[in-house]
């Protein structure tokens, strides 16, 4: 069939693309069967006015044409009394759009003649949302000529819907179709607004009969309660209960940290690091006079990125150990004090357990076995009745530790961390040295290593055995495979499926992809935060203490000691199964 022979008709099939912002949620979304809601239900809730919407959107969006006539219909009867509230250019198309569509869907099922004429009359009968120019009329009078071709001709019917329907009313006609009627009901919202209770309450007048006639629309019981079930299944109950706000105060280490959580939502978690010149450690005591120099400061930014005064939060918790002694002490002291002035409860939280709710909660790992590495633990922990159960650990030195004395050997700088500037120069290695490798069942042990590259180290870079980027790439490669090795053994055991790496280490990526590897082969996960969760920060305590407080946890003043030595495995669990 020519499409020459009907000159005008593209300007139906063709609309214009019009992209109105979509209301939310997005109409043409496909609802989740467990959101399907019982009509008698819906109509307690929902205006009717935007029932009828509704189910005219679901019409256009399944492109179901054989409805097509009704929605213009409703179109019609809007425009004709508001006729403002679309462009004519745009009325006009959305109408001839939607009646030209249903015709020849009708013609398409091959319905009689004696059906479709009728609409091909009322289409061609002076009507004022679809006759006004002569453009409109040139549409419809074309159209009508292809309608009684398609009903008179079978070959020409046969090649039409062969070759001229799925390019000109295929999925762009109909996507148009939606652009043009979601900006058809954005403009019938703004002019017919849902009103408050206030608003209906000032509508209903003075009438004390009216509640008889009101309570006859809930004539029957189940309706309303399968509309309140549904509502309380999908949380809108939950979404007004008071949420639980925990401030976490954590400065075990070189790390001064004070984050906010809100029911498991990281408000803020600003922190300041302790640096020192390259070659040296941090000392106990210049950590804690850099902690009371900045802890107040880093307190103030906390409060005001999470938008919180002291009335809005509900507990402080704060690192009660392991760590240095001097900076826990400092950060305690903050804490009772902040407690204490804001009439607050207090809870002392477990350093390591901190590292690993917060990894579990922006992983969303089920029960993983963990993998907590950093400068004063190495770990091998997997949970179990109401403990954090210690599989395997260091005999010695943490991993931390032994890559920082390892860099104040061959002087890498302490800027941002001496861990994270040796795993940048391991990328550049090339050649691996040999190193003692150490692993006894469970349990590491990397002393040894320590003290064998002390002391060949600058001897092997001095006569060009190796240059220092290959001694952090040979470091790396020996102490990450001892760590994978021990954490798969602790995964066999434990039947496992999930790795979590948690501690300032877990945030270093050859680590991660080792581990990787290894989940890979076993057809595990593997969990990892990056620096922001990995490195030592206040949210974590805010979330272990979270965890502890909801479950009637706090610490009363005089048990808001600190310990240097503090066992994960000596924590009972409460939160957990």
């Amino acid at each position: 069939m020519d499409a020459d022979v009907f000159p005008g008709f593209s300007k139906v099939s063709k609309l214009p693309e019009l992209r109105p912002k979509m209301p939310k949620p997005d109409p043409w979304e496909l609802p989740s069967i467990n959101d399907a809601l019982p009509l008698a239900s819906l109509r307690l809730l929902v205006p009717p006015l935007q029932l009828m919407a509704a189910s005219m959107c679901q019409v256009l969006r399944k492109q179901d044409a054989m409805n097509y006539w009704k929605v213009s219909d409703f179109v019609s009867l809007v425009v004709d009394m508001v006729p403002e509230l679309l462009m004519y250019k745009h009325r006009t198309q959305l109408n001839l759009g939607l009646r030209v569509r249903y015709i020849i869907e009708l013609c398409r099922n091959e319905h009689p003649s004696e059906m479709i004429l009728p609409y091909l009359e009322k289409m061609t009968s002076p009507h004022p949302t679809l006759v006004r120019e002569s453009d409109g009329e040139l549409v419809e009078m074309n159209f009508l000529q292809l309608i009684k071709i398609l009903l008179n001709d079978p070959v020409e019917r046969k090649d039409f819907f062969t070759e001229i329907f799925p390019a000109e009313y295929g999925p762009q006609y109909d996507s148009d179709l939606q652009t043009l009627f979601a900006e058809f009901l954005c403009r019938l919202s703004q002019l017919l607004p849902v009103p408050d209770l206030e608003q209906t309450v000032s509508w209903l007048g003075a009438e004390s009969s009216l509640l008889e006639d009101c309570l006859q629309t809930i004539s029957e019981p189940t309706d309303l309660k399968n509309l309140l079930q549904h509502h309380k299944s999908i949380g809108h109950l939950d979404q007004h209960v008071t949420m639980t706000v925990v401030i976490g105060f954590e400065g075990s280490a070189n790390k001064i940290g004070v984050g906010i959580i809100s029911d498991g939502e990281v408000l803020s978690n600003p922190r300041r690091t302790y640096i020192t010149p390259p070659g040296q450690g941090f000392m106990p005591s210049d950590t804690a006079r850099h902690h009371r120099a900045v802890i107040l400061t880093v307190l103030k930014e906390a409060l005001e990125q999470a938008g919180l005064k002291p009335a809005d939060i509900d507990c402080v918790a704060y690192t009660k150990g392991p760590g240095m002694g001097a900076p826990l002490v400092t950060v305690a002291i903050v804490a009772r004090t902040v407690a204490q002035l804001w009439g607050k409860p207090l809870l002392g939280v477990n350093h390591c357990i901190g590292h690993i709710e917060m990894g579990r909660l922006i992983t969303k790992s089920n029960n993983p076995t963990v993998l907590y590495v950093s400068g004063g633990n190495t770990q091998v922990i997997a949970y179990l009745e109401r403990r954090y159960r210690i599989f395997g650990e260091t005999i010695d030195i943490a991993v931390g530790n032994c890559l920082d004395r390892f860099a104040r050997v061959i002087k890498i700088s302490n800027d941002p961390s001496p861990g994270y500037n040796i795993e940048q120069m391991a990328k550049k290695g090339t050649r691996y040295v040999e190193l003692p490798y150490t692993v006894k069942g469970m349990d590491v042990s990397f002393s040894g290593i320590l003290s064998f590259i002390e002391e060949a180290a600058n001897k092997m870079l001095s006569s060009g055995q190796c240059t220092a980027e290959d001694l952090c790439f040979s470091l790396q490669e020996t102490v990450f495979a001892m760590l994978v090795e021990t954490t798969e053994r602790a995964m066999a055991h434990c039947g496992s499926q999930e790795v979590l790496i948690v501690g300032g280490v877990g945030c270093n990526q050859r680590l991660q992809e080792m581990m990787g590897v290894m989940c890979k082969e076993r057809g595990a996960k593997l969990f990892a935060t990056d620096e922001r969760f990995c490195i030592d920060n206040g949210a974590m305590i805010a979330q272990a203490g979270w965890e502890m407080f909801r479950t009637g946890r706090v610490t009363e003043l005089e048990d808001s000691w600190i310990t240097q030595r503090y066992r994960t495995d000596e924590v009972e669990v409460t939160w957990r199964d």
